[in-house]
């Protein structure tokens, strides 16, 4: 049995997930831009050449239509970085907008805890938090992707009527279906390991409602037709298998998925693997002490699809690919702790008594509270940290502007700019790192920058936006 007779208060929910959208946003404004995002940076945009650019894409790079679509518009319009910044805020709060509704059973200072908790996990959680929260065309690609995906399931679950709470599952309205069905399209053509993912949890999740609950609502099947499409489109574009080719596909099942347990067990980090043991643990302890299906099947299906991102993950071209893929798994199986912890807060026994004693409710509580409070003196010294790189940029494009002076070496007769390392200080969570040393892509800093070699993509990608012939890193230097 579960407590859905709760008062309802959103409006200090609402606040708070609004603040947390704000921040990520000037969080985001501080982060420089690196690596992919000058390759899409186009000097010269022009709408109208758009069509033909994204079918260019569609034909010779990848079927990643809606992500690439958005990082060209992002990285290429007058005011694309401000609209990144912006959505990438929303994102998160629409992150927690689904947590706060999908746990409209618990009371409100239980769900705030829930709340807190999420942002926790999902700060430290990640081993690669930096290159897909923060990181420009990283978030695009794989934050925001997952968030959209998170947003249709919650429909589709509610299209389905198993909500916990019978008021989140709506009467259905024609037109809102068929806009949910072309959003669930959109999402579906974002992530390849994750749209298939979806597709086989939801086709599970269709077996067993036709199985125990009878004929699948029309909401539902609109919802899953919209994934199935969005799906084929993305896995059917040519340029999936260009670029196979040219980063080197292997033709070997057991081996890819060798490679995405190898590369999973080194780079998850120890937060992550007690989520998933806590997750995994949960679901099959609530069940066996409740006997509630509803009580676990969300979590359960969460917990699903994350397992089978790694599955599809063995389809990737090359294990390289693996590290940032890692985030739909991370992603998912965060929202099955927090949602399996919520029902389990819920749940009562036969005899609709709480089965906590009473210290559980406040230990919930304050355990909330202090996560919070350690991510934000985490999340101010990142901040802190974005800011300085940020200046350490600025500095580096005003070099630039200056390049006359900076004159050093020549590629094919033409003159090469130095620009000198970006560096970080050590932080509470993170090391001192300077980019003379190379990448920085574990934990929330994130930096990718241009190498001494001329001819290196990034290194082309930087120049190319930023109109010159080459540029060139001077690791003997400093700003």
């Amino acid at each position: 049995m579960i407590d859905h007779d709760q008062p309802a208060n959103d409006k200090q929910a609402y606040i708070f997930i609004a603040v947390t959208g704000l921040v990520i946003y000037f969080l985001s404004a501080e982060v420089p831009r690196f690596a992919d995002d000058y390759c899409r940076a186009i000097p010269s945009f022009l709408l109208v050449d758009f069509p033909g650019l994204l079918l260019s894409e569609y034909e010779n790079w990848t079927g990643r239509i809606p992500t690439i679509a958005l990082t060209y518009l992002a990285m290429s319009t007058e005011y694309g970085l401000f609209w990144f910044h912006l959505l990438n805020g929303v994102a998160v709060s629409a992150m927690l907008v689904v947590v706060w509704r999908q746990l409209a059973h618990l009371n409100d200072i239980q769900r705030m805890a829930c709340l807190f908790l999420g942002c926790s996990l999902l700060w430290f959680a990640p081993h690669r938090l930096g290159e897909v929260m923060l990181w420009k065309s990283g978030a695009i690609g794989y934050l925001w992707g997952c968030v959209l995906a998170l947003v249709v399931v919650h429909l589709f679950w509610s299209r389905l009527g198993l909500h916990i709470r019978a008021s989140q599952n709506p009467s259905p309205r024609l037109g809102a279906e068929v806009l949910i069905a072309i959003l669930s399209l959109i999402a579906a053509a974002w992530l390849e390991h994750l749209s298939i993912a979806i597709f086989a949890a939801m086709t599970l999740m269709f077996a067993w409602f036709q199985r125990f609950r009878g004929p699948i609502p029309r909401g539902a099947w609109l919802v899953f037709a919209g994934w199935a499409m969005g799906m084929l489109f993305l896995i059917a574009a040519p340029g999936n298998y260009v670029r196979a080719s040219q980063i080197g596909y292997v033709d070997d099942l057991p081996l890819r998925l060798l490679h995405v347990i190898s590369v999973s067990w080194h780079q998850l980090t120890p937060l992550m693997f007690l989520t998933v043991a806590y997750a995994v643990t949960a679901i099959v302890a609530g069940y066996l002490r409740f006997r509630q299906v509803s009580l676990v099947l969300f979590p359960l299906l969460l917990a699903l699809i994350a397992g089978l991102t790694l599955v599809a993950l063995a389809a990737a071209p090359s294990p390289a690919v693996v590290g940032r893929a890692l985030f739909p798994f991370e992603f998912f199986m965060i929202m099955a702790a927090l949602m399996v912890t919520g029902n389990l807060l819920a749940a009562r026994n036969n005899e609709g008594a709480s089965w906590q004693s009473s210290a559980i409710h406040p230990s919930v509580v304050i355990g909330g509270s202090l996560c919070l409070l350690v991510t934000l003196v985490d999340l101010t010294h990142a901040g802190l940290t974005y800011h300085e790189l940020n200046l350490q940029n600025t500095q580096r494009d005003e070099l630039l502007r200056a390049s006359p002076a900076r004159l050093a070496s020549t590629t094919d007769d033409r003159p090469a700019i130095t620009l000198p390392p970006l560096r970080v200080r050590a932080g509470l969570f993170h090391d001192e790192h300077s980019s003379r040393d190379g990448s920085r892509v574990a934990g929330r800093i994130y930096i990718r920058d241009i190498t001494p070699d001329p001819a290196h993509w990034r290194n082309r990608c930087f120049a190319d936006a930023q109109g010159i012939s080459s540029v060139i890193l001077d690791r003997s230097a400093n700003l």
